[in-house]
């Protein structure tokens, strides 16, 4: 009986997907209590014939082709193929130790009362050299280093997009991810996570957290780039305005307007030493990016 569906969603990465599968072929959970469903969203280049390799050598894997352009698209193509009672996702940039699987499946079925959503650690690998002044420390996605329930407060933040499990009950019933968010092929979104967490949160779910249930994700190049990074942050800054409904005059605009301006008032002080003036720039250009995207996407009325 198949417990966890862990989906891969891919597009046009088959060199980066050949790392994921390899970790997930050879987890220590049976093979026969978990499944790979690897979903397609319209890859022009070898991805299809690099899956359907995998699944021939492996009864676990299927490989789902889904027409319809976008990441938000593809992870709900994912959990309705699923045969799991749990779904897990991960990046095909990404890549599990070996007692990963086994882990996730020992949450939901041991911790009490049982968890909604299991999530887990997400720290960084690289495939070539990291620039001297990129912070690396901004890629680790962390709850902290103690096993816990989430806070209400933190339920609406969840957990990140490529160690996320969640019961398929807990996704059919919200109807997975919103289409008006995430990547469409190359195109860069964001956000589905979050505002999939928002409308769960309504519903009083019960998150726990494990950090040593982890995942490493790669480090991409275009993080390396500053205009690249500030358009990534502003877009997660837009969409997050239109989440939350933002209106001018609003508690939440004020905090972020308030942030803004003490954006430039701080003083460049000893982290600029610790982490260079380029790596302190990177830091600060995320930051305005991500204020100025909310700011200037509120809307005056709603």
């Amino acid at each position: 009986m198949v417990k966890l569906s862990v989906i891969v969603c891919t597009y046009n990465r088959p060199h980066l997907l050949i790392s994921c599968l390899d970790s997930l072929v050879n987890q220590t959970l049976p093979v026969t209590d978990f499944e790979i469903v690897l979903v397609n969203n319209n890859s022009t280049d070898d991805t299809q014939v690099i899956a359907e390799r995998y699944a021939g050598c492996h009864g676990n894997i299927s490989v789902i082709n889904e027409l319809k352009q976008g990441l938000s698209h593809a992870r709900n193509r994912g959990w309705r193929e699923a045969k799991g009672k749990y779904v897990a996702y991960i990046d095909d940039d990404a890549k599990t130790p070996r007692d990963w699987a086994m882990r996730v499946v020992h949450a939901f079925e041991n911790i009490k009362p049982e968890p909604d959503v299991v999530g887990g650690k997400i720290i960084p690998f690289a495939s070539g050299p990291v620039p001297e002044w990129y912070p690396v420390d901004v890629e680790i996605l962390s709850c902290g280093e103690q096993k816990r329930y989430l806070t209400d407060t933190e339920l609406q933040y969840g957990f990140f997009g490529s160690n996320m499990i969640f019961k398929k009950a807990i996704l059919e019933e919200n109807q997975g991810f919103s289409a008006l968010y995430g990547m469409q092929g190359r195109a860069v979104g964001v956000a589905e996570e979050t505002e999939f967490f928002r409308r769960l949160s309504k519903c009083s779910p019960v998150l726990w957290y494990d950090p040593d249930i982890i995942v490493e994700h790669l480090i991409s190049e275009n993080n390396f780039d500053f205009r690249f990074i500030f358009r990534r942050c502003y877009k997660n800054g837009k969409a997050l305005a239109e989440i939350e409904k933002s209106r001018m005059f609003s508690i939440n605009y004020f905090k972020k307007v308030l942030a803004l301006f003490l954006f430039f008032l701080v003083r460049l002080d000893k982290r600029v030493r610790t982490r260079g003036m380029r790596g302190y720039l990177y830091i600060r250009m995320r930051l305005m990016g991500e204020l100025l995207g909310y700011i200037l996407n509120t809307k005056r009325f709603r």
